[in-house]
């Protein structure tokens, strides 16, 4: 569905979450407060389904009531010496909270049609290690 106004995008994809025929209910939104969050985390601890809430440049980080956060961010795809070209895009994968786990950062690129983990030394953004990144 698309629907213009962030209460509007709340209330679908409330109303997705508390179906049980869904295996899953992707949203888009730009703020999403606390209270609002938890009714949307009660809807899928309710009805067991998947609910990914992406948000759209938000101006603060604030508590959610979430399982878990991800930030994704785009960093600078890494070029072999010697080598034309942007080289394969690459992002930085960051799990800030996790309920009963551990956080982390990665670096993922995508080459030859996957998802590749890459060291930690070469996922270094390029603003810390320029000579290795385009």
């Amino acid at each position: 569905m698309d629907v213009k106004r962030d209460k509007d995008v709340l209330w679908v994809m409330e109303q997705g979450l508390k179906c049980d025929a869904l295996a899953a209910v992707v949203a888009e939104l730009g703020e999403v407060s606390f209270a609002e969050s938890q009714r949307l985390q009660l809807a899928v601890e309710k009805s067991h389904v998947t609910g990914f809430l992406h948000r759209r440049r938000p101006r603060r980080q604030q508590a959610l009531a979430c399982v878990a956060r991800w930030r994704i961010r785009p960093v600078a795809s890494r070029v072999p010496e010697g080598m034309p070209g942007v080289g394969h895009p690459t992002w930085e994968v960051e799990l800030e909270k996790i309920r009963n786990g551990k956080p982390g950062k990665w670096y993922i690129e995508w080459r030859r049609g996957e998802f590749t983990f890459l060291p930690a030394a070469q996922g270094i953004p390029a603003a810390l290690k320029r000579e290795h990144y385009a």
